[in-house]
């Protein structure tokens, strides 16, 4: 598992139980990362076939990582330091991000009440969140504010429907009346006088002429007028004063019952947004049910989690220290889990297997530059070998067409002197034929 070579290592039995520590070590995370995909597998499918086969192969892809990690990893004999700060930490990089992947799944297992307490906290503060947000947005504070104005209004509209003593014009109203009422008075009693000396006038005269003389005289004819005046126009300004109020009352009802529409519109404007900032928060909320990112994000606001400042110069404190403290010993101990291989490669002294391997592979090296220097040679030996034969097809095929060329000259020098033989025959026999 430490990645050496086994028939180097059989040479170097002073190397077994260093090779064997290092194996082991990858061993154990590679243990680590396949109980960790297997959780996290489960959490997410909860079946126990996909969660197997899901560690197993998060295990294979850590042990090789770690591998490589330590193979990768090598010593110079020849050199008395060696260089440990930049491996180091291109490792320790890559071990870190290795060890918190690991460690998430373990995570959420230990601190699995903490996170469900932090969930149902983190959905209530969200819904909450978003129900705030959303009353904002659709002005609810003014309209609350408007309900509560029209509701007063309406109040006082009712109130003053029923006391006709608020409005000004009525009270004017009233004012002469109460005016014309002194008045009234005054001339009633002098009336209700003069109607007392007309009846003891004719208690006294049976006849009546004392007091037929006494109802046309000026004194009761001013007394009746005065009277009769005055009460009509006191008649006049009550009825005046009584229409007014019931104008009055009735302008009052209808703005009782304006300022009653106005509330109840802006009672159903209020309760219209809290149903929706309702379903926004019942919406938020179900966005914060289990998964392995919500409830990651909840162990960290859980340890995260500060009190209240009275001021900034106040330091922060954290509600839950212990939780926060165990959270980074977990991934701490991962780390060094993680790392630990890389650290026994570098902190182990040379030994005989690091100076057989550099041996071996710089014979190797050797070897292969002696094997490369033969096939240069070789390959220089066929380049010339296929000049050469080039050379020589390039002979060949010249002589092969020279010959083809001097071949066609006999030949055509053989027709063209058949040809002229024929041709003199023939003609032979033409003038023989006519000689004769």
């Amino acid at each position: 598992m430490s990645g050496c070579e086994i028939r180097i290592l059989k040479e170097c039995p002073t190397d077994y139980n260093r090779q064997a520590g290092i194996g082991f070590t990858i061993f154990m995370t590679t243990l680590f990362g396949v109980f960790a995909g297997g959780y996290a597998g489960y959490y997410f499918t909860e079946n126990f076939m996909t969660a197997s086969i899901f560690g197993l192969i998060w295990g294979l892809l850590v042990f090789s990582i770690d591998r490589t990690l330590v193979v990768t990893l090598k010593k110079n004999p020849t050199k008395t330091k060696q260089a440990i700060l930049l491996p180091l930490l291109g490792r320790g990089v890559l071990a870190l991000l290795i060890a918190f992947i690991i460690s998430i799944p373990l995570e959420l297992l230990i601190f699995s009440d903490q996170i469900a307490i932090q969930r149902e906290f983190d959905q209530e503060k969200g819904k909450s969140d978003i129900m705030k947000i959303s009353k904002e947005n659709g002005n609810i504070g003014d309209k609350r504010e408007a309900a509560v104005e029209a509701e007063r209004l309406e109040n006082e509209a009712l109130e003053d429907s029923k006391n006709c003593a608020s409005d000004a014009e009525f009270r004017s109203i009233r004012s002469a009346f109460d005016t014309k009422s002194a008045e009234f008075r005054q001339v009633n009693g002098r009336y209700k006088r003069v109607r007392e000396k007309l009846a003891k006038l004719r208690n006294i005269d049976d006849n009546g002429y004392m007091a037929n003389l006494f109802l046309s005289g000026r004194e009761y004819r001013v007394v009746e007028g005065s009277y009769n005046v005055l009460k009509q126009q006191k008649d006049v300004l009550f009825q005046r004063m009584s229409q007014r109020c019931r104008i009055y009352s009735i302008e009052k009802q209808k703005l009782a019952d304006l300022q009653r529409n106005l509330r109840t519109k802006k009672m159903a404007e209020i309760q219209s947004v809290n149903e929706e900032s309702e379903q926004k928060g019942d919406k938020v909320k179900r966005m914060y049910t289990k998964s392995f990112i919500r409830d990651f994000v909840a162990l960290e606001n859980a340890a995260y989690a500060t009190e209240p400042r009275k001021n900034d110069k106040e330091p922060l404190k954290y509600t839950n220290e212990s939780l926060l403290s165990f959270l980074w010993l977990i991934r701490v101990l991962f780390f060094i889990i993680e790392i630990l291989p890389t650290v026994a490669k570098i902190a182990t002294p040379i030994g005989a297997y690091d100076r057989a391997i550099y041996a071996r592979e710089k014979d190797f090296e050797l070897l292969l530059e002696l094997k490369t220097a033969d096939y240069l040679a070789h390959e220089r030996e066929l380049r010339n070998i296929e000049e050469e034969e080039k050379v020589r097809k390039q002979k060949a095929r010249a002589k092969i067409e020279g010959e083809l060329h001097d071949e066609l000259l006999r030949e055509i020098a053989l027709a063209q002197n058949e040809i002229g033989r024929k041709k003199i025959e023939a003609f032979k026999k033409a003038h023989q034929v006519h000689v004769d």
